[in-house]
């Protein structure tokens, strides 16, 4: 959970969870669950992952994330490495 105030990119703290170990049964069957808690429906990833997203990201990608992450990680490759994790996170991928 990031602290009030934080204004570091929600994606990069994402993307250095993935380093942990998950149990990909349990989330699934949790991961919808707690959705529907906060009132939101199983994650759409094609919008969560828009086409533009890159040119989003670029102008900010090595700016911001030159101060969290060394060296800064390609955006292409934790773009993509988000979106498979998620994929099987995701029940309805």
């Amino acid at each position: 959970m990031l602290a009030t105030g934080d204004h570091r990119s929600p994606a990069i703290h994402l993307w250095k969870l993935l380093g942990l170990e998950i149990d990909v049964e349990r989330m699934t069957r949790i991961l919808p669950k707690k959705l529907a808690v906060k009132g939101l429906t199983t994650p759409d990833l094609v919008r969560m992952f828009p086409d533009a997203l890159p040119e989003t990201l670029q102008p900010y990608w090595e700016r911001e994330l030159n101060r969290l992450a060394e060296p800064v990680p390609e955006m292409s490759d934790v773009l993509e490495e988000l979106r498979q994790r998620l994929m099987v996170l995701t029940p309805s991928s």
